[in-house]
C-alpha cells in the first residue's frame, strides 16, 4: 500500500512573519491556518521534514556510487539527492541542462576538467550547459539539487543517454519494488491486474498502459472498496464487483494488463491519498488507453424529444449524463466505448460525438481532442456543468478542477465555499472575463435581483454562457484584474456612472448578432452609500486615457481603479437591492434584449 504523505513527511508549523518554528504544544493552528497551509503546500514545495534514515533509502546507481532521493519535484523538474561512494569512483562525462548546486557533507570530490577540490562544508553551483566528469573520493557524501536533465556521453562524445526527474523516480521505484521496500516520493496510482484481479502499485513515470472505467456509483454498501480488494470472498458478494470484473475482462481482451476503477483503486480512508487522487483524476482519465463507460442507471424511460432523435433520447435517459464527476470523464479520454446496463455496446466517443455534443453542450472539437479545451472560454466551460449534480456540495467544485487545469486542497465541510475557491484559483491564472459572465438565478433570488459578490455560487449561474465566444477586441485583451484583500481589482476605462461596464462579448446564438457586432456584457450597479457601510465604486480620475473605440461597452471615459467585493453584505432594507437591469431603458441602445444580458447582479464596491 502506498504511504500517505503524512507517513513520509512531517509538516513544520509556521508562525507569523514566515519564520519556521519547531513544533510546540502552545502552537495551535486554526482551521483557516490549516486551509492556508494546505493551499500553499499544493502549489509549492511544502515545508517538510524528511528523516534521512527512515523516510528514504540508499540505492545503487553507477558502480559503487549510490543515491538517496530526498525530493522529487515533477512540477519543476527538480530532484534533490544524496550521493556517496565507499571507494574512489568516476561518474562518466555528462552535461547539465539546468542549474545544479552541491553541498559536501563528507570526504572530497572534484571534476576532471577543473582544478578545485570540494571538501566538507563547500558549496558548488554548476550553470546550465556545463560539461564535466565527476570524481568521488572514497567515503564521500554530497547533496545535489539538480534541475532539468543530465546528458551522459560515450568516450567518443556521442550521446549515451539522458536522465531527468522521471528517470530517477522510475529507477528508484524499480529498486523499491524489487526489494519490497517503501518508496519515498513521486506520484503513484493503484491498478488492477486484469489476470490476477489484485491491486498493484505503480509510479506514473513508468508509463503503464491501462483501461479505465467511468460509471455512476450505487449505494456505499454496494461498491467494492480498496480494503475489500484484499478479501476475495467479500468483494465478490458486492453488487459493484460485477462491473469491476467486466472492466478487467474487456481490458484483457484488448491486450491491456491493467485497469483502474475509482471505487477500489483509491484508499479513501487516507485523506492525503484521496486528495492527491482527485487532483490527478483528469490526467488519469486522459492518459488511459481506453475508457469504458457503463450506463447502468436510467433517470427516466426514453421519450421522443422534439428533435426526433431516438439515440439522443436513449443516451440522455441515463443518470451518467447528470452527474458532476462524469463531465471530466467524458472530456479527458481520447478513446471511449459506451455500454448500456446489459453491457451492450452503444457506440464509441467518435461515432457518438454529435449526439454527445447535443446532449451535453460540449463543443465537438473538445470531444474530438482534449487539447482544444484550453481554447474554450471559462464561462462556456462552466455552462457544461450547469445541469449536473454531485452528492456532496463541495464536489461540484472539486469535479471541475481538471477541466480548468486547477489543483487545490480538498476541504470537505467548507460547503459552497469550495466553488468560490475554485473561481479564485481560476482568476489567478487567467484574464478571461467570462469568469464573471454568470447570471443570478431568479428562482433563488426571489422576486428581486439580490446583492451578491463577484463570484458565482454555483455552475447553474453559468447556464446562459453556452453561447459565449472568446472575448475579442483590445478592451477585453488588455483588461487585467488582481485578487487583493480588498476584493477583485480592475483598472481600465470606465464611464463613471451608476452602471459600470466591465466587458463585452460576442454571442454565437444568432449569426445576425455577430454580423451587426452587437454584444452582450458584464456590468455592475453602483450601490448608494448606507449609514452602516461604505459602498460605491472606487475611482481615481487623475488622468484621462484615450478612448479605445465605440464598438464595446465602457469605451472611453476615465482610467479608473475599482475593487469588487468577493461577497455581498446583507442590507436591512430593499432600498439597496439592485434594480432590474433587464429593463430596456437600462441598457445601451444596441439591440440588446433580456436574454442576451449575461450578468445581472448587484455588487458592493469597497471604498
Amino acid at each position: 500500500m502506498a504511504p500517505s504523505k503524512s507517513e513520509e513527511t512531517q509538516e513544520v508549523p509556521q508562525k507569523s512573519g514566515g519564520a519556521v518554528q519547531p513544533p510546540s504544544n502552545e502552537s495551535v493552528l486554526t482551521e483557516e491556518d490549516r486551509a492556508e497551509i494546505a493551499f500553499t503546500d499544493k502549489y509549492s514545495s511544502p515545508d517538510v521534514y524528511i528523516n534521512g534514515e527512515k523516510d528514504t533509502l540508499w540505492f545503487p546507481w553507477v558502480g559503487p556510487i549510490e543515491l538517496k532521493p530526498l525530493r522529487m519535484e515533477t512540477r519543476t523538474g527538480t530532484i534533490v539527492v544524496g550521493l556517496r561512494s565507499p571507494v574512489d569512483a568516476w561518474l562518466g562525462k555528462h552535461r547539465h541542462r539546468g542549474t545544479v548546486t552541491a553541498v559536501t557533507v563528507s570526504g572530497n570530490w572534484r571534476y576532471k576538467e577543473y582544478d578545485w577540490v570540494a571538501k566538507p562544508g563547500d558549496y558548488v553551483v554548476e550553470n546550465p550547459g556545463t560539461i564535466h566528469t565527476l570524481f568521488v573520493g572514497g567515503g564521500t557524501e554530497i547533496v545535489f539539487t539538480i534541475t532539468g536533465s543530465l546528458e551522459f556521453f560515450n568516450d567518443d562524445d556521442s550521446l549515451k543517454n539522458t536522465m531527468d526527474v522521471f528517470a530517477f523516480s522510475k529507477m528508484y521505484y524499480d529498486h523499491c519494488k524489487e526489494k519490497g521496500l517503501k518508496p519515498n516520493d513521486g506520484e503513484t496510482m493503484w491498478l488492477i491486474n486484469t489476470t490476477t484481479l489484485t491491486l498493484q502499485l505503480f509510479a506514473r513515470s513508468e508509463g503503464v498502459k491501462y483501461a479505465i472505467l467511468s460509471h455512476t456509483w450505487g449505494g456505499d454498501d454496494e461498491e467494492v472498496t480498496f480494503q475489500d480488494m484484499e478479501d476475495v470472498d467479500l468483494r465478490e458478494t458486492k453488487v459493484g464487483w460485477a462491473k469491476i470484473k467486466k472492466t478487467c475482462d474487456l481490458a484483457k481482451n484488448m491486450g491491456l494488463e491493467y485497469a483502474w476503477v475509482d471505487t477500489c483503486c483509491i484508499d479513501k480512508t487516507s485523506s492525503a491519498e484521496l486528495s492527491e487522487a482527485i487532483n490527478s483524476m483528469f490526467s488519469w482519465y486522459r492518459d488511459s488507453k481506453i475508457c469504458f463507460v457503463y450506463l447502468c442507471t436510467r433517470i427516466h424511460e426514453p421519450q421522443l424529444h422534439a428533435s426526433g432523435n431516438l439515440l439522443d433520447d436513449e443516451l440522455a435517459s441515463y443518470r451518467w449524463f447528470q452527474r458532476g464527476w462524469t463531465l471530466q470523464e467524458l472530456i479527458a479520454p481520447s478513446h471511449m466505448s459506451f455500454f448500456n446496463e446489459d453491457w451492450e455496446i452503444l457506440g464509441t466517443k467518435e461515432s457518438l460525438r454529435e449526439h454527445l455534443s447535443r446532449i451535453t453542450g460540449i463543443d465537438t472539437v473538445v470531444l474530438k481532442s482534449v487539447e482544444t479545451l484550453q481554447n474554450i472560454n471559462i464561462g462556456k466551460r462552466f455552462s457544461w456543468a450547469a445541469k449536473r449534480e454531485t452528492k456532496r456540495v463541495e464536489d461540484i467544485a472539486y469535479c471541475l478542477m481538471g477541466i480548468f487545469g486547477i489543483n487545490m486542497p480538498l476541504l470537505y465541510g467548507e460547503g459552497s465555499r469550495a466553488f468560490i475557491r475554485l473561481q479564485e484559483e481560476i482568476a489567478r491564472s487567467t484574464n478571461d472575463l467570462t469568469l464573471f459572465a454568470w447570471q443570478q438565478s431568479r428562482k433563488s433570488a426571489g422576486s428581486n435581483w439580490q446583492l451578491s459578490g463577484i463570484f458565482a455560487t454555483s455552475p447553474k449561474e453559468f447556464r446562459h454562457c453556452d453561447k459565449l465566444l472568446v472575448p475579442r477586441g483590445k478592451l477585453e485583451a488588455e483588461t487585467e484584474f488582481t485578487l487583493t484583500n480588498r476584493g477583485l481589482r480592475f483598472e481600465r476605462n470606465f464611464d463613471v456612472k451608476q452602471v459600470v461596464y466591465i466587458a463585452s462579448f460576442l454571442s454565437d446564438s444568432d449569426a445576425e448578432i455577430i454580423t451587426k457586432n452587437i454584444m452582450v456584457g458584464i456590468y455592475y450597479n453602483s450601490i448608494p452609500r448606507s449609514p452602516i457601510m461604505n459602498t460605491g465604486y472606487m475611482s481615481d480620475p487623475s488622468f484621462r486615457d484615450e478612448p479605445l473605440g465605440v464598438d464595446g461597452f465602457g469605451s472611453g471615459g476615465l482610467r479608473s481603479c475599482m475593487h469588487l467585493r468577493f461577497f455581498a453584505f446583507n442590507l436591512p432594507t430593499k432600498t439597496f437591492l439592485l434594480q432590474n437591469q433587464q429593463k430596456e431603458e437600462s441598457v445601451p441602445k444596441r439591440g440588446l434584449n433580456s436574454f442576451e444580458i449575461t450578468s445581472l447582479r448587484g455588487v458592493t464596491h469597497l471604498i
